[in-house]
């Protein structure tokens, strides 16, 4: 591997000096009646969408001296906080507070020296990559190899398409051998590609370059949300018949997803035996589905409230798929660390379960990577089976949708959705299909299961400890993709 060590120029005095003159002429267009009139509001727009854009061409392809964005952020802060002639105000926080991002406290203003190093990130990107060359000009250094390691291929298991784990732990410390491991394999064996790890399409992104310097912890703030989201709302109401019953946030759905939705209309009925009595000439089956769904909601709400224990409701109920299509359900575990659970169950029209399949790899890969493992696990499965008409159903909203796009870039995730394309080749008809997490129950727990080997298939059957959530499933004649 080989580092660049003085890859810019440093902008020279006379060029630092244009950027001064041109805000020098701002300033003094700044001062006096037009600063008074500006409301706080105002004077934020002004210095984020004038003062901080004037330097960002110079920025872009030249290092400006500390010295320089110094002056320039010292101006920007008088501004701000006001001046009474050559009186200066209180500076209540400091600029480096301010230019913290707003969800983190700050205003969001521009740290100059971040973000001319972001700035610059580009032109490197670019250099990488061999496009838009702006200036190639420094000196090369070798990295040392490692002893008896010549090449990644000496990492590789390749008849499991895994990294060696007791080799990475040999040569590599902790850090490093967690960034190994949370690189995706492909039985395809692509050409290397570099690519930027803070991105969805895995291009370089200022953004995130500028976020990654300011020292932001995406995994915590992602984690944040993930966890405002995650919390109970059934609190919201206050707790009736009608409301545990049929107008729940957690249980609405199911009553969608069922088909049951005429049979809900509580605030006509009043009470529970005017809603059944006016269930009179709805279908035969709708109601059928109606009194078991009622009765299994009202013990999942007795359980919980007497005994704190709570099923994911939506394991009551099952969209078939047509007839002689068969349904693949997938799933990954991340519950033991440093290990990925992946679950695959497969069923038909009837709610028959044709393959359940579980596999163990050591490995750290993100919850996105781990879940297309999950769908090309399933995928494979398929293929060895024969299915030739298959819906594939996945809890992860993105992965569905960067399926049905059919569109790929340069992420890890990207590696391993092009592995999944090149496999579903051989169908007659593929489906991506979009369920919630409580509807994934199944393969969720047979990701959960330690299987003999690296993977165990049971074939017209399914574990023992699976059992339990397997229920039959709602008849229908389309699926919902």
């Amino acid at each position: 591997m080989y580092h660049n060590l003085s890859l810019f120029a440093r902008a020279n005095q006379q060029e630092c000096s244009v950027i001064v003159d041109i805000l020098n002429q701002i300033w003094k267009k700044l001062q006096g009646w037009k600063e008074k009139l500006l409301s706080r509001a105002g004077k934020e727009i002004l210095l984020k969408s004038v003062i901080q854009a004037i330097p960002s061409y110079l920025m872009g392809i030249y290092k400006l001296p500390a010295s320089t964005t110094r002056d320039i952020q010292s101006a920007m802060a008088r501004f701000w906080w006001g001046n009474r002639g050559t009186q200066r105000k209180t500076h209540w926080k400091s600029w480096q507070a301010l230019c913290s991002p707003k969800c983190l406290g700050g205003m969001g203003f521009k740290d100059l020296a971040v973000f001319n190093d972001a700035l610059l990130g580009r032109q490197a990107w670019r250099l990488i990559h061999g496009t838009d060359i702006l200036l190639i000009k420094g000196s090369f250094i070798m990295s040392t190899e490692v002893d008896k390691v010549s090449t990644v291929s000496d990492l590789i298991d390749r008849s499991n398409i895994e990294w060696k784990e007791e080799v990475i732990s040999e040569f590599f410390n902790e850090r490093d051998k967690r960034c190994i491991m949370e690189l995706p394999l492909s039985w395809r064996a692509p050409e290397d590609e570099l690519t930027w790890a803070y991105s969805k399409d895995g291009n370089y992104a200022v953004k995130t370059a500028y976020m990654l310097g300011k020292g932001c912890d995406f995994a915590a703030f992602h984690l944040a949300w993930v966890e405002i989201w995650g919390m109970d709302v059934c609190h919201l109401e206050e707790e009736s018949a009608g409301h545990a019953l049929f107008d729940c946030l957690r249980v609405r759905d199911l009553w969608e997803e069922c088909g049951c939705i005429p049979l809900t209309d509580w605030k006509v009925a009043g009470n529970m035996c005017d809603l059944v009595a006016s269930w009179k000439g709805k279908d035969a089956k709708m109601k059928q589905r109606g009194v078991l769904l009622a009765w299994c909601i009202w013990s999942e709400r007795n359980k919980w409230v007497f005994e704190g224990k709570a099923t994911p409701n939506a394991i009551l109920v099952d969209r078939a798929p047509p007839s002689g299509v068969v349904k693949l359900n997938a799933d990954a575990s991340l519950s033991v660390e440093g290990w990925i659970g992946t679950g695959v169950v497969a069923r038909n029209h009837m709610g028959q379960v044709l393959i359940a399949a579980t596999r163990r790899t050591r490995a750290w890969w993100p919850p996105e990577i781990a879940e297309a493992k999950a769908l090309a696990m399933a995928i494979k499965l398929a293929k060895r089976y024969g299915f030739e008409e298959i819906i594939l159903e996945s809890d992860c909203q993105l992965l569905v949708n960067r399926l049905s796009k059919g569109v790929t870039h340069l992420s890890d995730l990207d590696s391993v959705l092009d592995d999944i394309f090149a496999l579903c080749t051989s169908f007659k008809s593929i489906t991506w299909s979009h369920v919630k997490r409580e509807g994934n129950f199944v393969a969720h727990h047979l990701a959960k299961l330690v299987p003999f080997g690296v993977q165990q298939v049971w074939e017209n059957n399914c574990p023992p400890e699976i059992s339990p959530y397997l229920v039959e499933m709602v008849g229908s004649e389309t699926s919902n993709p």
